[in-house]
């Protein structure tokens, strides 16, 4: 018989006796279970049933022959034994990678207790993973869970799972301890974050009457939501929340001039919206002609005549760039454009060309802004190139991502390094040879075009074998030849990653003699 606590873990009883228990003054004979609990005892569902007993939860009290006690009287009374932790948010954890995730308590808890994490047995179970014990203060609502993931794919934990339990602990329990490593926060101080253009004006004219920790919570607000504001007249946002449509009844057919005609006192708002679509044309055709790259490129395409290499060889790589796409490139309102087409032919792009002092801001709002949604390389440079072409384009969009704060903060540890390259220490003759291909060399009077190249590593012997090529089965055979039977068989044989030593014959050559195979690694043949 074994006790089941709140937690689902099985406690084995100490052991067992019969007991008098005293309700007033009655006295009760019962078998009482001895086990390892906090409490200084507990009246199991078998003595209330046999003793007739009533469990008044209105009055907090129990209720025998007529006479009533209250419940909970012992010296732990109203203290929380233990409750369940969920994971905060939805979270990706890296292969073979130790994170700390934010969870939250679901079960009542006493704000700054100090409590004892453990894992859930059915969670470890289920994902395989593995949850570090540790002693936490929970003073700001969330409880840090460290998950080790040692497999080779990563998991993905959803919201509100169940990983862990908090069970409180005595504060005089525990022992100060000094070797202890610090550990770097990924949170940012507002106060020392400067704040942008077009959210100053929010903040300065609404801090009148806040306090200095009302001022900082709502600079964090600012900053958290900054992306919302508009940054300028012509930022203007979009929005999935409504969706315009013209009812019809489907017999309506199709006409020239749209249904809907804009009402005259909206005349010359339009006009303004239009007048401010050519500026920002114009803007764009300026910036062009202001870098020199693309400014060299216009003044050709206006003259209708590509340049000749000879021209072109002492121009930069961007230039070099363009060049090379001449019957891509249209310029269409003073505006130099890439035209895409489709592989299939069947549809076409026209991108604009970004200037190099463009390139940051259309990054930050197909990257950072809310649209953007701090998306990965592939995806960010899959919505980049919808739209614009620029020099470098993988590069850059790569290197935008590898430097975002946002990204490198929720990204997880990144692999171990590989073990460095070592010298390698031989103590016997024959125990460690290498073997390499020299050649092609001019053909001998023989036929012979290569040398096979043997070497001992503790002896420091060579020898050079020639052979007539650099197959497989002439290189297997010249060394069991010249080699083995010779000298006998070594413990090992080291050669690079060519075909003929990586082949299946010496493979099998190995295989029979018992060598132990090694090779070099990539682009290190050492």
């Amino acid at each position: 018989m074994n006790m089941m606590t709140a937690t689902g873990e099985i406690s084995p009883f100490i052991g067992e006796f019969e007991a008098y228990l005293r309700l007033g003054k009655n006295l009760i004979k019962h078998k009482v279970l001895i086990a390892d609990m906090p409490t200084e005892g507990i009246l199991g569902m078998d003595f209330l049933t046999n003793n007739e007993c009533d469990v008044l939860l209105s009055k907090s009290c129990i209720r025998y022959r007529g006479q009533e006690w209250p419940c909970f009287k012992y010296k732990n009374a109203g203290q929380v034994s233990c409750c369940r932790i969920s994971i905060y948010e939805k979270i990706v954890l890296p292969p073979s990678s130790e994170t700390i995730v934010s969870g939250i308590a679901v079960d009542p808890i006493v704000k700054g207790k100090t409590g004892l994490v453990e894992p859930v047995k059915n969670f470890v179970e289920k994902h395989g993973l593995l949850i570090a014990k540790a002693v936490v203060q929970p003073n700001s609502g969330f409880i840090p869970i460290t998950i080790l993931n040692l497999s080779n794919v990563e998991h993905v934990i959803q919201k509100n799972t169940v990983a862990a339990m908090l069970e409180p602990v005595e504060a005089d329990m525990i022992e100060p301890c000094q070797n202890i490593n610090a550990v770097g926060s990924t949170e940012t101080n507002a106060e020392n974050i400067p704040m942008p253009d077009h959210i100053q004006t929010v903040y300065d004219s609404n801090i009148n009457e806040l306090s200095e920790n009302q001022k900082v919570q709502f600079k964090e607000l600012l900053l958290k939501f900054q992306n919302s504001f508009s940054k300028s007249a012509t930022d203007i946002g979009r929005t999935e929340l409504i969706e315009h449509s013209i009812d019809t009844d489907g017999q309506a057919h199709p006409i020239k001039q749209r249904p809907r005609r804009v009402p005259l006192a909206k005349i010359l708002e339009a006009e303004a919206e239009i007048a401010k679509m050519a500026e920002q044309g114009e803007k764009l055709a300026e910036c062009q002609n202001n870098d020199t790259d693309l400014k060299l490129l216009i003044n050709w395409k206006e003259t209708g005549e590509k340049p000749v290499w000879e021209k072109v060889s002492p121009c930069s790589s961007a230039v070099k760039y363009y060049w090379s796409r001449w019957e891509s490139l249209y310029i269409k309102q003073k505006v130099l454009y890439h035209k895409w087409v489709n592989a299939d032919g069947k549809g076409e792009k026209w991108l604009k060309v970004i200037t190099q002092s463009l390139k940051s801001y259309v990054l930050s709002q197909l990257h950072n802004s809310v649209t953007g949604g701090h998306l990965g390389v592939k995806k960010t440079l899959s919505k980049v190139r919808e739209r614009f072409s620029w020099f470098k384009q993988r590069h850059d969009v790569a290197n935008w991502c590898r430097q975002c704060d946002i990204c490198t903060s929720k990204k997880g540890p990144n692999k171990k390094p590989h073990a460095p390259l070592q010298q390698y220490n031989v103590g016997a003759p024959l125990e460690r040879i290498a073997v390499d291909i020299l050649g092609p060399l001019p053909r001998t009077y023989k036929g012979n075009r290569y040398l096979m190249v043997v070497g001992d590593y503790f002896s420091k012997w060579t020898d050079a074998i020639p052979i007539r090529d650099q197959e497989a089965t002439t290189v297997a055979n010249k060394l069991v030849e010249r080699v083995i039977t010779i000298l006998g068989v070594p413990m090992e044989i080291h050669s690079d990653q060519g075909s003929n030593f990586e082949s299946k014959v010496f493979r099998e050559m190995c295989k029979l003699l018992g060598l132990h195979k090694t090779r070099t690694t990539t682009e290190t043949p050492k």
